[in-house]
Formats: C-alpha cells, structure tokens, sequence
C-alpha cells in the first residue's frame, strides 16, 4: 500500500488542517540557535520564570513503590478534594486534566457533534481553532476590535443566528492580557449556549491569588449558571508548565459527564503530587506572582522609553503585546533570536506586526530591553 493510499484513509479535514505550532524546549532551541541554555533568555511562552515551590521537589523525591509502579488515581480525589476547599466550591464540581488543554478537548467531545457551532473571538489562544478542526465544528469568528475588546452585540447576534452551542473566552485573553469589560459574563450567560471561560493568566488579575482562590473568583458562579465552565491551569502561578496540571469548575452534572469520558490515567502520580505540593504552598508561590507583576509593571516602563514600539497597555496576564512600529515584527523577533531572546511572534490576523513578551526575572528584562534599544 502507498503513502498515497494510506494518507487517502484519513479524514480529508485532518489532512488539510493547519497544524498548531507550540513552543520549542530549552534543548532544541539551544541546538538550532547554536547557544548554551543558560544563555537563553525565553521569554516565548509565558512560563513562570522563578519555578516551582520546593515543596513539590519535597513531593517528587517522595514518590516509591506505592506510587509509581501502580496507576494513579483515575479520579485525581484528594487533589479535587484540596481544590474544592480554596475554590469554595463542592468536589463533585472540580474537573482535572493534562493541562487546560485536555479539559478544552473534554469539553469539546462533550457538547459538539460534526457541523455543531462554536463562537470565537480572535485573536485569541490557537488550540480552539485547532479543536475545533479536529472535531469537525463549525467556527463563527467574531473577530476583536482594534483595542483587542470584544464585540459583544455581534456575539449574542451570532449565538441565536447560528443556535450556537458555545461561546469561548480567554480572560485574560491570550496574547493581549486584557480582561472581559464589566458585564460581558454576566450578558453571555443569559443565552441558551455554554459559555467556556478560559482562566489560564487569572492569576495575574488581582493581588494575592485572589483571582485564583478567592472569596469572589469565578468558579463560584458556576452553581448559578449552569451553562458556565471554568477552566484554570497549574502552569503559570504554580510554575508546574512541565508536568501539565489543569483544572476547571462545572454544574456537577457537566463535571460527572468530563470525568466519565476523560482519559482514565490523565494525571500522572507525580503531575499529582506536584499540584497537592503547590496548594501547601500558596504564600510563598504567592510571592512569585507579585514578583511577576511588578516586573510586568517595569517592563511596560521600559518599553515606553522605546519609540519604534508600542506596548498595548492594560495586561492582567503575566506578558505583554507589543506593536513594532519601524520594521516588520518578524524580523525583530529572529534578531533577538540571535541573541538567544526568544519573544512570541503571531503571523495572524488582528496581529500585523506584533509579538508578546513573556515576564521574567529583573535580570531578563535588562536584557530584553537592552536588544531592543539597539535594534529596535
């Protein structure tokens, strides 16, 4: 049988779909760029540059024989337990998964049959368009406004022309770190479609980790409004990117039905232990975060001193979006590689000549802004 043959079996949607480009790991990057790891600075995919608690090193070292050699809880119950706890929430409304990403896929086996309609408001984070490929939905791009808002009129409009069985939200939305203006939720959730709120960067959107865990976070309203699902994620305030722990809040109802078709082993037993270690340590990731902030806030200084740039203000999320105004933004952005600086760079719609910067250390920063200065 020929390749040919062979590729003529797949399903023709797969075939012609533009696959997502996710970010290279510190190895691969040194070897294509020719430079040691320690000398990258990779401020490209919105890591949290200070790591993981100890504890999880504590919790990692820990594992043994009762742990490792057998499979992990298909359940994940004591971390949905502990979840449970500083969401405010009950057990049976906690959903965990393989990064964020897993539950979207969760969500999208769920609700969506070939043909079904989801709503989308790029630019926005990537993976909904390529889920929506896979599983064969039809995508109604509502796109954002020049100052990256969303055209919430065009969306309601859109929602009851298409019957649409979702609408998705990334707040803080990815690449632009803005947050949904006030009412936006609240208009949303009063149609007849599920409403997907993608928290990966909430953290970022308040002080203390209040967004994350607070008293008035989102996961709360879920009891009230059934059609909202809220997902969040391990990787950035936690620091845990590398071991791919998400977590979401739903109706018990929605959560039994992504529980029940989930992958049975999706959490590994040391993704596990890491996620319990993190929420035994929230003062000190906690500092973390507000290191992170008042370095978002220093690098929105320093890049204001740069004239051929503009910074999109207002970012609730650990990166910023940058316009570049005097050459094209791809060509910066390979210059900076050069120097081992990695930056996000879109070749989207909405995003002519931008790219996002990571926040990283005060140390990352100088030297960011120092590149940018001579070639910017």
């Amino acid at each position: 049988m020929t390749t040919a043959a062979v590729e003529n079996l797949m399903r023709a949607e797969i075939v012609r779909m533009t696959p997502y480009i996710p970010i290279k790991p510190f190895p691969v990057l040194s070897a294509e760029l020719g430079i040691p790891i320690h000398r990258i600075v990779k401020l490209d995919a919105n890591e949290n540059p200070y790591g993981p608690s100890p504890l999880v090193y504590q919790a990692l070292a820990n594992l043994g024989n009762t742990e490792v050699p057998i499979y992990p809880d298909p359940g994940s119950t004591e971390l949905r337990q502990k979840l449970a706890e500083k969401l405010g929430v009950e057990m049976e409304m906690v959903v965990t998964g393989a990064g964020a990403d897993e539950l979207i896929e969760v969500l999208f086996k769920l609700f969506f049959s070939p043909g079904d309609v989801m709503i989308n408001c790029p630019p926005t984070f990537g993976m909904y368009t390529f889920l929506g490929q896979i599983y064969g939905v039809k995508e109604i791009v509502i796109e954002r406004d020049a100052n990256f808002q969303i055209d919430l009129d065009a969306v309601e409009a859109a929602v009851i022309q298409h019957r649409a069985k979702m609408v998705i939200l990334c707040a803080p939305n990815n690449p632009d770190g803005l947050y949904l203006t006030p009412g936006t939720l609240e208009r949303l959730l009063k149609l007849n479609t599920i409403v997907l709120l993608d928290e990966a960067y909430v953290a970022f959107t308040k002080p203390n980790l209040e967004a994350e865990f607070g008293t008035d976070n989102s996961t709360r309203l879920v009891a009230q409004h059934p059609n909202l699902v809220v997902l969040r994620t391990f990787s950035k305030w936690a620091g845990l990117a590398g071991l791919r722990v998400g977590y979401g809040a739903a109706t018990p109802e929605v959560a039994g039905y992504m529980m029940a078709i989930k992958q049975p082993y999706n959490i590994n037993v040391a993704a596990e232990a890491a996620a319990r270690a993190s929420l035994d340590d929230l003062p000190r990731l906690n500092t973390n975060v507000q290191k992170m902030l008042a370095e978002r806030e220093r690098m929105y200084a320093e890049l204001a001193q740069c004239s051929s740039l503009r910074a999109l203000p207002g970012s609730q999320a650990n990166f910023i979006l940058v316009e570049v105004l005097n050459q094209p933004a791809a060509h910066l952005k390979a210059e900076l590689a050069k120097r081992g600086i990695l930056v996000r760079y879109f070749a989207k719609k909405g995003l002519d000549n931008h790219f996002r910067i990571s926040v990283g250390t005060p140390e990352q920063t100088n030297q960011l802004v120092a590149a940018l200065k001579e070639l910017a």
